[in-house]
């Protein structure tokens, strides 16, 4: 047995990872934003850190097994693999900022002195949804592009699409739109 067929089994396996770990986070965010008492912030805020290192890993695992299955059917010169890895890269610091941000949430919640307005602020943070949906639009933009394998041309337009279709669900999808009702509740407080 080659090795090609074990780093396959990774990079499917690592994506399936990401898209649970994209489901749950959705579920935690969700719950996160209805919350209403310090306690309801920490049990939703809890599941978050545990997911942010299996979520980076899982990356890792995708864009190195990738890169090496990429080599090995000497494929870089097409243009779908590069753009891939440029997606998957333009995930990250998404990532980062949200993972930074849902720590400050979970200390926040463990704080006895903790002022429930700036903490409702925070977890109603517009930047937190807008982040969750740019990276799940990516990753399915990066998912397509692993099915349909087209050209460069057409792959930058794949993801150019998918960071917009991910702005628009975060500013337009289902059940209210961030700009109007999470910026004028956080005005409201």
């Amino acid at each position: 047995m080659t090795l090609y067929p074990i780093l396959l089994f990774c990079h499917l396996a690592a994506t399936l990872v990401v898209a649970a770990a994209l489901s749950i986070e959705a579920i935690s965010l969700s719950r996160l934003r209805r919350s209403t008492t310090r306690d309801e912030v920490r049990l939703w805020s809890d599941l978050v850190p545990k997911f942010s290192l299996i979520m980076i890993g899982s990356l890792a695992v995708l864009l190195l097994s990738g890169a090496y299955m990429t080599e090995q059917i000497a494929a870089w010169t097409l243009g779908w693999p590069r753009i891939a890895a440029l997606g998957l890269i333009l995930i990250a610091p998404f990532g980062a900022v949200t993972g930074r941000r849902m720590r400050a949430i979970r200390r926040d919640s463990v704080k006895e002195t903790a002022i429930w307005g700036e903490m409702g602020r925070r977890v109603r943070d517009p930047f937190l949804k807008i982040s969750f949906c740019v990276r799940t639009a990516l990753f399915l933009g990066i998912v397509f592009l692993m099915t349909v394998r087209p050209g460069f041309a057409e792959s930058m337009s794949v993801v150019g699409l998918s960071l917009l279709l991910g702005f628009a669900w975060a500013f337009f999808g289902t059940r209210g739109s961030i700009a109007k009702r999470d910026l004028a509740r956080m005005e409201g407080d």
